[in-house]
Formats: C-alpha cells, structure tokens, sequence
C-alpha cells in the first residue's frame, strides 16, 4: 500500500528539469538567453525560464583564465544531477555537467561541478571514460550524461573505436555499471532511431544523442536528439517503444528562437523558478549608473538586494530560489547593509519584474577594478535570486 501511495504522488507531481541549450535563444520572459545558461521547465507551465544566467556564471568563475575578463563557459554539452553528500538542500553546485569544449585544464569529456566558493572540480574525468571502454582511436568528447547511483549512462559526440564495444556511434547510448567496471551499449544508434520514429510517426535521421535524463515518475531512460528539427527540444522515453514523454515536447519549452536541447536533468518536483538578476553589461564605469533588472519575481511583490565583495555559500537558509546565499556574510558591505537596512526595495509589476539604478561611484585609487557579487531577495515569495557579478573598472 505504501508503494502504490508514493507511486500515486511521483505520477500526480509536477516535474521540474534544468536544461540548456546548443544556442543563444529567447524564452516568454528571457528576452536573452545564452546557450551556456540553465533554463528550468515545470510540467504544465507556459515556458521555461533562465535558472543560471550567463552573468551567474561570471560570478562563479571570475577570471580564471586571465585575460582579464569574467569567463563564461564553452557551452555546456551535457547535465546531471549530482548531490553533495553534505548539502542541505538542492542548490545549483548539485549538478554535473560536462562543457562543450576545453576550458582551462578541464577537457570536454570531464563531468565537473561548480564548487561552493568559485571554480570548478572534476568529479567523473575524460581519462576515466577512456580507460572504461578501452579507447583506441577517436576523439572522445562526451555528448550526454546521466548519473545515478552505480550506474551511469553516456554517449558521445563523435564516433569512436573501442576495445570493448568496437565501433562507437553518436547515436548509442552506453552504460558504465561503475561498482562492477563494466561496460555495455543498452541501445544503438539504430534502436534509438526507431524509438523516435515510433515517437514521431516518420523516419528523419536522428543526428546525436544530445542529452539523457531519468524521468522521475516511471524511472525511464529519457533522451534528446540532433533531429528531425520539429522534435530536436522534445524529451523522448524509452517506455513504450519510444515516446515523446507528456508536457516535454519542443513547443512545451516556449523558445521563441528555435534550437535544441545540449543537456537535460530531471531535479522531482520540488524545485521553482528563482527571480532572475541581471544588467545590460557585467561592466560598470565609474561614476555611472547601472540598471539591475529582475524577472521571473512575484506579480505586484517587493525585491530587497545586497551585494558584498567576497564570495560565501550557505545552503542553510529558509529561502527557496536557488536555495542558498552566494554572499559572503561575514563581508563589511554585506553587514553594513544588513545593519542599516540599505536593501533597496524595489516594486515589481503585474510581470513579476523590475529594476532599479545603481550609482557606482569612483574607484579606490590602489585599485584597477572592483567586483560587485549581487544577490536580490524576493520578500513577497521568500525566494533569492541567482547571484551576478558587476565589475567596476
């Protein structure tokens, strides 16, 4: 009875799924929307929104190559949900995913994660698959990844010669049994090929392997796929001979820009949509105004922000959102503001969105530039926003 109670809610709970896409797209309420943000879908609702902007990903990474400017991500070219074992609850550091091409000495088939306080880790490495399936010739660049337990299936860009599979296609999905060091191809280019023409009623060439997923409610594999161009956003199950899983075809994402889906994970049905930060540019002048705008916030509610200089990681708040603050709350800014209440509240419309103009001020002179890390508290929902980066130069 217990079993068929809990089976009853998973099937009667609205999903939620972050995403990202191969390009720069426009979402309902994401006027812009680059390919290397997360975007969030809940089943039922009109589009998805951007979850992890571009901006966020400056905040995270800074300038870690040092070019002298913020770094954003090659793309990111496949998701999964990876939890810490000491979170506290979900948070955008609980996803994996690998990165459309190298980035500093990270290589495109590295699952990695952003770490609590700024960069990156490898948890799973490109070197490891290549020892797993016994690689000899191809590049590996992994496509699509889905983690869970002891198992963890993949698939890849290009095709590949392996000692133990032999011929690789981008179109098969394999599993890594990782208690056991075994690998296996569950399904081939050509089984995936005939789940979507059973899906879609025709027989276009399916290209890639995109992204691949467990869907909740039934523990299906679910996947993405390069083509046919109508269904390149859809999620397919592999139930039923292959299906186009309800309230995950393309039109279901509300892309006002057409493109496909790179990496897709499936987080239950607890997780909502933050309010969303951002400005025009991640550069400030001195001395000059910029406009920090938020969407995605509650119709007719009030946003309060703040922003430090140094970067923190609390999982531990009561607020939902992205469920944790990204400021450091030991920083001087951060408490002064707190103590006198320097918040600047700000009203949003009937949209859920507003702004509100920041003067900058000058630069210490010592200084060639200074980052502002912001973070906005919806107060009506008690939702935090994402965080972003400002730099002051």
């Amino acid at each position: 009875m217990i079993l068929c109670t809990t089976t009853l809610l998973l099937l009667s709970s609205a999903q939620t799924a972050l995403a990202s896409t191969t390009k720069d797209t426009r979402l309902v309420q994401d006027p812009i929307c680059q390919a290397e943000a997360w975007i969030l879908q809940q089943e039922g609702t009109a589009g998805a929104g951007v979850y992890w902007s571009a901006q966020s990903w400056m905040f995270q990474l800074k300038d870690e190559d040092g070019d002298g400017l913020l770094d954003t991500p090659p793309g990111i070219d496949a998701m999964t949900l990876a939890s810490r074992t000491v979170a506290n609850q979900f948070t955008p550091m609980d996803v994996a995913f690998s990165l459309e091409g190298s980035y500093l000495n990270f290589e495109d088939g590295d699952v990695l994660r952003m770490k609590p306080l700024g960069g990156l880790e490898v948890l799973f490495s490109e070197q490891q698959f290549l020892d797993a399936i016994q690689h000899q010739s191809g590049s590996f660049d992994l496509d699509a990844v889905c983690w869970q337990g002891d198992d963890l299936w993949f698939s890849v860009k290009d095709g590949l010669q392996s000692t133990v599979l032999g011929t690789i296609e981008d179109g098969d999905i394999l599993h890594y049994e990782l208690a056991l060091g075994q690998i296996s191809r569950p399904y081939t280019e050509a089984d995936v090929q005939a789940m979507v023409d059973a899906a879609t009623g025709n027989t276009t060439a399916i290209g890639d392997v995109r992204a691949l997923a467990i869907y909740p409610p039934t523990g299906e594999l679910v996947f993405t796929i390069q083509s046919p161009t109508a269904h390149d956003a859809s999620v397919f199950g592999t139930d039923q001979g292959g299906r186009i899983l309800p309230g995950w075809a393309e039109s279901d994402w509300g892309f006002q820009d057409s493109t496909e889906l790179d990496a897709l994970t499936f987080l239950g049905s607890n997780i909502e949509q933050p309010p969303i930060l951002s400005t025009d540019l991640p550069y400030a002048d001195q001395n000059s105004t910029v406009k920090i705008r938020v969407r995605h916030g509650s119709p007719q509610g009030l946003v309060k922000g703040v922003f430090a200089y140094h970067k923190g990681f609390d999982d531990g708040v009561a607020h939902r959102g992205v469920n944790s603050i990204f400021l450091d709350q030991q920083d001087h800014a951060y408490n002064r503001q707190i103590t006198h209440g320097w918040l600047h509240p700000t009203p949003l419309d009937a949209s859920g969105s507003g702004d509100f103009d920041w003067q900058t001020g000058a630069l210490p002179p010592q200084y060639s530039h200074v980052d502002f890390l912001i973070q906005a508290l919806d107060v009506t929902a008690s939702k935090l926003s994402n965080p972003i980066i400002v730099r002051l130069r």
